[in-house]
This record gives structure tokens, sequence and C-alpha cells, in this order.
């Protein structure tokens, strides 16, 4: 399990930004039922992505917010879901967060960076989380949707001392 093994023995970061949730109003990403202009936050637990099944969970006061399907959070909570789908033509960019599983080098991130850029990937931040022989990494990026994240993901697993890369939910 992902959650088991972020331990926060040492922290090296190149960028701190907090991930605020993101309230859309007016014709947005999401159609909640039949509607296309229904204020909808995106889950910080979960991170959908356009790709990703979604759901939406009526909140008391904070509207609707969108969760992936298989999200634990809203596993029990079936009176207050909500049919939702992507909207079409969609031109925004979407939180994901990744655990990197290496070997040690000191090229990890400025791989990790590159690798990204070539996609045209936005690194929010990359952050070392456990440090040892086989060190443990959390990358926050930005990306198009779920077709563009599995890509990013298979080209990160072909780097030489990554031996594993996993998307988390929080």
């Amino acid at each position: 399990s992902a959650k088991s093994i972020v331990k926060k023995e040492s922290t090296q970061k190149i960028s701190k930004k907090p991930v605020k949730p993101e309230v859309k109003k007016g014709d947005n990403d999401v159609v909640v039922g039949e509607t296309k202009n229904v204020a909808t936050i995106i889950a910080n637990c979960c991170l959908p992505v356009p790709g990703d099944e979604i759901v939406g969970y009526i909140t008391k006061s904070n509207g609707i917010r969108i969760h992936r399907k298989d999200c634990s959070n809203i596993e029990f909570f079936d009176e207050r879901k909500i049919n939702a789908t992507w909207n079409t033509n969609l031109d925004s960019k979407y939180n994901s967060e990744l655990i990197i599983h290496t070997t040690s080098s000191e090229n990890i991130i400025a791989d990790i960076v590159q690798t990204a850029v070539s996609m045209s990937i936005v690194v929010e931040n990359v952050n070392l989380i456990n440090k040892s022989s086989n060190n443990v990494y959390s990358v926050a990026v930005l990306v198009k949707d779920l077709n563009d994240l599995n890509k990013f993901m298979t080209n990160l697993s072909k780097i030489k001392y990554v031996n594993d890369v996993e998307r988390i939910k929080r």
C-alpha cells in the first residue's frame, strides 16, 4: 500500500505549492446528471483526471465534490452520490500524484522533470519521502487526462534506476 510507505524522514523539494481544490462554475469540465453548469470541486483524496470513471458526492455546503468511482472515501455514501461524467473538449490540466521507488541516483529529480517537460506535463513538486538505498519520491503533476498520466508513468518506469511507479490516493 502506498500509504504505508509514506514516511517523512527527509524531504527534498523543488517547489512547494499547495494543491487547492478549484471550484468551477458555468459550463465546466464535469457534467453532473444532465447539467453542465453545476458547481463542482475535484476531490483531493483521489484526484480524478479525465479518463477516470467519476461520481459526484453532494456535500452539505460546497456543491458537488467529484471523486473517482473507486474512491474509498465515498464507498458507503450511496444516498449522496450523483452520476457525473467528464465534459468533452477539455483544455484544463488536473492534479495527480505519483510515488516513485528508485535506487539511489543524483539525477532522479532532473530525470523526472526532463521526462515531464518532454511530454508537456507540469511538475508541481518532487518530495523525497523515504531516504534509503531505495529512495521513495512523491511527485505531484498536472496532466491533461488519464492517457497522458499513464504514458508519463510508463516513461518514468523506463528510467534505469526507477524500480516502480504508482498513482496514489491520499
